[in-house]
């Protein structure tokens, strides 16, 4: 991170984890996040999807997204049909929380988010097709209905 503005800026609370330089470093962004490149030579569509910690900082706060392989799905959306790498999903606060909070506790020991990931085209990018979040009011789920791929790469197989 180069720089970020946070406007109106927060409060300083007591008992907020300090966000230093050094969390600001070798990070992306929350809607960066969702692009995900696979790496190795296996299938994008295994474990290597879904295997790695996303290290995140969103201008107020940074956490991890760890990431963890649960298995295979085949779906069904408008230009995709095929298999999703299905992901366990868990949040882990780094700094800019207040770890008392209520917020903060239910998410860290949240153990109901997963993510669907889907192949774009014929690369190794991964996206989410489907998320789904537990949160303490319900569940949110965000769902694919259309997929395309862009510059002509089809995603369907």
């Amino acid at each position: 991170v180069t720089a970020s503005e946070i406007s109106p800026p927060f409060d300083e609370l007591p008992g907020r984890v300090p966000v230093l330089e050094l969390h600001k470093q070798k990070v992306i962004d929350p809607l960066s996040a969702l692009v995900m490149p696979v790496p190795g030579e296996d299938s994008v569509m295994g474990p290597a999807a879904c295997n790695r910690s996303i290290p995140v900082y969103d201008g107020w706060a940074r956490f991890n997204i760890n990431l963890s392989f649960v298995g295979l799905r085949q779906v069904k959306a408008k230009g995709y049909e095929g298999p999703v790498a299905v992901c366990n999903a868990r949040y882990i606060p780094v700094a800019g929380h207040r770890p008392d909070r209520p917020g903060t506790k239910f998410m860290e020991n949240n153990k109901q988010m997963e993510v669907w990931l889907v192949p774009v085209g014929e690369s190794r990018i991964a996206v989410p097709f489907r998320i789904s979040v537990a949160t303490m009011i319900g569940t949110t789920v965000i769902e694919a209905t259309d997929f395309e791929a862009s510059a002509g790469t089809r995603a369907s197989r």
